[in-house]
Order: structure tokens, then C-alpha cells, then sequence
């Protein structure tokens, strides 16, 4: 009786904001544990495969629906005197038509601080392979302020990172088109601690949700980046928590706008970006901390959001998917 009760005023806010809709409407359906995955990995869309990829830098797994399957283990193929570190960002390629893992590697010889990033593509059935430039950095890479989270911009064809500390600790915004690593010093107010970045299509422009270090302190915020400059459009973002939002971001088509989830000020709150501020979709405690570090991805062959995050106290991995029901759904999916 409590939840139908905390529904009714959610739901009158929701509509109050225009949202096309209902919060009773929306749900998050348990799709199954995936036991031997770990948390170091990201998701992506495979458009090849047209299934959601996770891929650990060790390991690529898909998801059909009901459960993961193992396709490749190893690692990744960094050439001649290098050494593969560890991943820093998952996509799919659109022009390349390949999945591609950017990693950090650091040369063999000991002591000399040689390292950065550098693109890997996949081929099926072998693994990933090197291609492309080498972006140098120090130590074993560049050191970003979060992990690379990445966002792959259709328009412009490149994938764009979350801005990085890069040499002499100047912030700058990386973009990667599958050969070419491309630093632009655009960032120098962006002093990003913890976030997500996904790329919105109807806005053309890549979306970063998190929290970021100013003069006055840290605040959560939300940034626009249209290919030029990242802008400051929303200081409030979805929530009071100093990690927040709790789960990566991604685009929905059915919804026209971005998602993600939120554990403060309600728990495991899910929340629409649209029109350049957030906006409550729905409460859903059955999720409890599964979203703690988990990461969202839409699935364009099943039509749905996914989800996979650690459950918390575990080493579970689990996945859900977002749930539109038929009997009161006024949106299609596309």
C-alpha cells in the first residue's frame, strides 16, 4: 500500500512534466544472473551479431535475451614490445562495422614510463588486434580523472571519451575514429571525478551525467558536447548522492531522450534527459543495489534497455532489462 501511495504523486509529477509516459508503466524485469562475468568491463550494441556485447578486455560475452554466452578469451593482440593493461572504452564502430576496445598498453622495457592508448578491433573467433595510432601518455597511459567512458557520435563517425588529464595535467577531450586519436583542449572546466557519457542522436551532441571538481567544491552535473565545446546544462542532475548517477547512461529511441539510474534522493530512481534537464520516470525498489556500477545499453533487436551491474555484497553480475507493458503503454518501440 506504501508503494501504490509513493506512485500516485511520482505519476502526477511525471505527467506534470510532460512525459508521454506512466510511471506505473515502466519496470525493471530481472533477465538472469551471469555468474563467471566480472565488473571490470563495459557493454555495447554489436550490430553485426544484433546482440549486446560485454567485454572485460580479457573476455567478449553476448546476451541473447535469456543468458550469456563465452565467445573469445584472451588477450587483446598489442603488438611487437607492447603490453595490453587494461580497457578504457567499448563500442561499436559503425564505419569500421567491427566491435573496438580502446585500451591502455605500455611497452616491455622496464622503467622507461613508455604508454598510452590505442585502438583494438575486433575479428571473430581470434580476438582484438591493434590498429591505428598510438596516442602517448604518461606512465601507462593517460590518466583520466574516471575511466574513458566513451560515446560514439553517428554524425561525426568518432567516438568521444570523457575529458582526461593528460601530460602536464592539462584536461582535454579525446576523440578516436578508428585509426586516428584526436586531443582537443576544450575541457579546462571539466575536472570530472565520476560520470557517464552517452551520445544522443535528435540533439546530435554527446551527453555526460556525473559529478565534476570546481573551485567551490565538487557538484553533480550534466554537459553537452556538440563536437566544439562541452556546456554546462543542468547543475541539479538526478539526484543528491556524491556517486550519481549510480549506473551508466544510454540513449532509448522509444523514449527519445537518455536514461539512467539514480539512488539518491530515491532509491533506485530511473530518470529521462530530455530537452536539457532530467526528469523522474519511475521508483523501482525490486533492483535493489544492482545498478551500483552497472552499465546501460539499448538493445536494438530485442527493443529494450539493458542493464548489467554488480550485485552489491556479491560477485554476481546481474542483468535486467526495462519493461514497457501493454496495458497502459502509449509509446511504440521503434
Amino acid at each position: 500500500m506504501r508503494k501504490n501511495l509513493l506512485m500516485v504523486p511520482l505519476l502526477l509529477f511525471v505527467l506534470g512534466m510532460g512525459i508521454q509516459v506512466r510511471a506505473d508503466c515502466l519496470k525493471w524485469v530481472e533477465a538472469g544472473k551471469a555468474d563467471n562475468m566480472d565488473n571490470f568491463g563495459m557493454i555495447a550494441y554489436d550490430e553485426n551479431e544484433q546482440k549486446v556485447a560485454y567485454c572485460d578486455g580479457a573476455s567478449l560475452w553476448y546476451f541473447d535475451g535469456s543468458a550469456w554466452e563465452l565467445y573469445w578469451q584472451g588477450v587483446p593482440n598489442a603488438g611487437p614490445g607492447w603490453n595490453y593493461i587494461m580497457p578504457d572504452a567499448f563500442y561499436f564502430d559503425e564505419v569500421l562495422q567491427t566491435l573496438v576496445l580502446i585500451g591502455s598498453i605500455h611497452d616491455d622495457q622496464p622503467g622507461d614510463g613508455e604508454g598510452g592508448l590505442i585502438g583494438f578491433r575486433y575479428t571473430p573467433g581470434q580476438g582484438f588486434f591493434a590498429y591505428g595510432d598510438f596516442l602517448e601518455g604518461a606512465g601507462s597511459g593517460l590518466y583520466p580523472s574516471v575511466a574513458n567512458i566513451v560515446a560514439y557520435d553517428t554524425a561525426r563517425k568518432r567516438a568521444v571519451l570523457s575529458p582526461a588529464i593528460i601530460s602536464q595535467w592539462e584536461l582535454a577531450t579525446i576523440e578516436y575514429d578508428g585509426n586516428h586519436f584526436y586531443v582537443i583542449p576544450n575541457a579546462d572546466d571539466l575536472m570530472i571525478a565520476y560520470g557517464y557519457t552517452a551520445y544522443d542522436p535528435e540533439s546530435a551532441k554527446t551527453v555526460f551525467a556525473g559529478m565534476i571538481d570546481t573551485p567551490s567544491g565538487a557538484i553533480n552535473t550534466t554537459c553537452i558536447y556538440d563536437g566544439t565545446a562541452w556546456t554546462r546544462v543542468d547543475d541539479q542532475v538526478m539526484c543528491s548522492d556524491s556517486l550519481c548517477p549510480s549506473s551508466g547512461i544510454a540513449y532509448d529511441p522509444a523514449l527519445h531522450g537518455i536514461v539512467s539510474l539514480s539512488n539518491a534522493p530515491f532509491p533506485q530512481s530511473t530518470w529521462l534527459f530530455k530537452d536539457g534537464s532530467w526528469q523522474i520516470l519511475t521508483i523501482d525498489t525490486n533492483m535493489g543495489n544492482s545498478a551500483y556500477d552497472g552499465w546501460l545499453v539499448f538493445d536494438y533487436n530485442r527493443k529494450k534497455m539493458v542493464l548489467l551491474g554488480e550485485e552489491v555484497g556479491t560477485y554476481y553480475m546481474e542483468t535486467w532489462e526495462l519493461g514497457y507493458f501493454n496495458h497502459c503503454r502509449p509509446i511504440s518501440r521503434p
